[in-house]
């Protein structure tokens, strides 16, 4: 793939390092010399040889040589190649500070962040506050977090050679490669790095299956290279990459570098193509490739390292209206940076997907995406699986299905290019009543719980709707008038995979439940319960049982008062208030029946110790028996007596008290308890 997009930026690259000649054999200085030569005429297998011949041949390491060894396999696109020369010369004098930033970028594509940190620390006079990539490699991890959203799967088109940038046509789709085709004659090697030219196949897909990729017709593919490609009009007029070569004329720049021009061709009425022309701003100069188009706007997407960009190659816009083009503009510093920014795709709602080693990102060139008619979105990176430490670009997607083209570990070849599978969801967050289940009307908000941003909102509708990948967690908040507002999380990982939308319900609770309380009052004690939990009994205080049942969506519908019994001194019958206390006792247990109730009697200390603890017996069979009259089952009923046991003053015998003090020892008390 470097072999197309390394013609943006050889302008930057030509003229080699003369060494010195030193005490070199003459055989040495003929190797390195052919090196050279090979190295300027950008052929680099052929450099490599010489230079590592001559390494062989020389007495002692040779410091610039291995530099122009790492350099070569640097544009040859091999970093893993490329690292340990770069490593060899780290410390040497030879290193310029471009070196320094070639080796840190070589070390970003081999996945090696800190030690490109640690490099790129060397450099003083470069300007870095541009280079993004290197100022932000501490944030690596977060491209990891969206990899439950993609699946990424290798494709039986490829070959051990290269397969890149596809684009659809008709039933299937368009791709560059260089594969070596069986039963013609050998076609010819480029000496960047000793492969076939690039030429366009297209493969037809049936019911799912991809069938022979067949070469365009020779109207399109040429001896040298054609590249990324476009159709539009319904598949009628097409786009593409071609080196600066036409009618077997090459043309190069003041350089003598051959640039990429793109190629504009329509098929006649016999539905074949016509003769490829240039279009009006490519330029012996610069490179412009790399197209797509955008149907609906009539506009024209590519990449060019023409005068006047961001950085080494941007991308740029034109608009192509009644069959003429305009004048191209740049898209600015928000997408394209001090690097390289290539391989744009068009894609739903306007979304820009394209390829940049600018941009923060995991290692070489990353896939990126931008809304573009929407001036607040943010470039973001596509994250694992789409990118990784290698090459990864020209990524096309239709629906939840796309292309991707990489040259990451485990490939059939050198690019290949990988389906990909989206798994991206419509959902809808309503409101509904937590008991019947029907729609309500309302606020809700859905929040990215990872960033807190608002997915969606409405104050009223009841209900919203949005699109997110797989893997988010998200939480809805619902609010309506005359409900309790609630609050809820959920993960898109609980939604299957196969699925392509998905209802979240945010049940809201009416705050009308009501609680029954029993407050049971005795002179040392004050006992609560409530229906909640079937009658259980509460540990607190009446304030604390009241925000207890708040905080359950209770409102407090009756309060049940229970008090102990009173009686005259020396007698045991029922008297008029005492029996408002077993009246109310009488309606607690027939309305609650996971009662039982326990009457405990007693006496003052006036009397003998045996008469008062008769007398106590007397006190609680009176109350028994009242109960027992007023329906209360005998089994729900257990007493006992204490006589004078049990005061709850001082007022013992022989102590000198009032009516009052004695009066409130005279008592049966009640304790209440649930069933278990």
């Amino acid at each position: 793939m470097r072999r197309v997009i390394g013609l943006f930026i050889l302008t930057i690259l030509s003229g080699s390092i003369v060494f010195a000649a030193g005490n070199d054999s003459k055989k040495v200085q003929r190797l390195i010399a052919k090196g050279d030569k090979a190295f300027d005429n950008f052929v680099y297998v052929k450099a490599v040889d010489y230079y590592e011949k001559a390494l062989d041949e020389k007495a002692k390491f040779d410091a610039e040589v291995s530099l122009k060894i790492a350099d070569s396999y640097r544009l040859m696109n091999k970093p893993r190649s490329a690292e340990p020369w770069y490593a060899k010369v780290e410390d040497t004098e030879v290193m310029t500070e471009q070196d320094l930033m070639n080796y840190a970028q070589i070390l970003l594509r081999n996945g090696k962040d800190q030690k490109a940190k640690e490099i790129s620390s060397q450099i003083k006079v470069l300007d870095l506050s541009k280079f993004e990539r290197l100022k932000k490699i501490d944030n690596v991890e977060i491209y990891y977090a969206d990899s439950a959203a993609y699946y990424v799967e290798n494709m039986n088109i490829n070959t051990p050679e290269s397969e890149f940038s596809p684009t659809y046509l008709d039933d299937g789709f368009v791709f560059v490669s260089n594969r070596d085709r069986d039963g013609v004659i050998k076609q010819a090697t480029y000496g960047w790095d000793d492969t076939y030219f690039l030429d366009l196949y297209y493969a037809k897909v049936e019911d799912g299956k991809i069938l022979e990729p067949e070469p365009m017709t020779k109207r399109i593919n040429t001896i040298f290279h054609e590249g990324p490609a476009v159709f539009f009009d319904d598949g009628n007029k097409l786009i593409f990459t071609r080196n600066n070569f036409n009618l077997g004329e090459e043309r190069t720049s003041v350089e003598g570098v051959n640039m990429l021009k793109l190629y504009y061709t329509e098929k006649d009425k016999k539905g074949k193509w016509g003769k490829p022309t240039t279009l009006p701003f490519n330029s012996d100069d610069y490179s412009v490739g790399h197209p797509t188009f955008d149907d609906a706007s009539q506009t024209l997407y590519f990449a060019s390292d023409m005068p006047g960009g961001q950085g080494n190659s941007d991308i740029y816009k034109v608009k192509y209206l009644d069959g003429k083009w305009g004048t191209p503009e740049n898209l600015g510093d928000k997408i394209n940076t001090i690097e390289d920014e290539l391989f744009p795709f068009i894609g739903e709602d306007g979304d820009l997907y394209f390829a940049s080693e600018g941009h923060p990102g995991i290692g070489g060139l990353d896939v990126y995406a931008v809304n573009l008619e929407d001036e607040s979105s943010e470039v973001k990176n596509m994250g694992y699986p789409i990118n990784t430490p290698d090459d990864d670009f020209a990524m096309i997607i239709d629906g939840k299905v796309g292309y991707l083209s990489s040259n990451r570990l485990g490939g059939r070849g050198y690019d290949d290019i990988y389906k990909v599978y989206l798994y991206k969801y419509d959902i809808t967050a309503r409101l509904v009543d937590f008991d019947s289940g029907e729609e309500l009307d309302g606020s809700i908000v859905a929040t990215d719980l990872k960033d807190e941003s608002a997915l969606a909102e409405t104050e009223d509708e009841g209900k919203v709707y949005f699109n997110i990948i797989r893997g988010k967690e998200i939480k809805f908040s619902g609010a309506k008038d005359g409900y309790k507002s609630n609050e809820l999380s959920f993960s898109t990982l609980d939604i299957p995979l196969e699925a392509d939308s998905f209802v979240v319900d945010i049940p809201l609770r009416k705050p009308n439940l009501f609680a029954d309380v029993i407050r049971v009052t005795s002179p040392t004690s004050l006992d609560l319960f409530s229906n909640d939990e079937a009658l259980r009994f509460f540990d607190g205080s009446m304030e604390e049982l009241k925000k207890d049942l708040d905080a359950k969506y209770y409102k407090i519908a009756d309060i049940y008062d229970v008090e102990s019994i009173y009686y005259d001194f020396d007698k045991a019958n029922i008297r008029e208030d005492a029996q408002q206390s077993l009246d109310a006792l009488v309606e607690v247990l027939n309305k609650f029946e996971d009662f039982t109730v326990q009457l405990g009697a007693h006496t003052d200390s006036r009397g003998s110790n045996t008469y008062n603890d008769y007398l106590a017996k007397r006190r609680v069979k009176a109350a028994y028996d009242y109960l027992i009259e007023n329906g209360v089952k005998a089994e729900r009923i257990s007493t006992g007596s204490f006589g004078e046991e049990e005061l709850l003053n001082d007022c013992g015998d022989g102590v000198p008290c009032n009516k009052q003090q004695h009066q409130l020892n005279r008592r049966t008390e009640v304790r209440l308890e649930v069933k278990k």
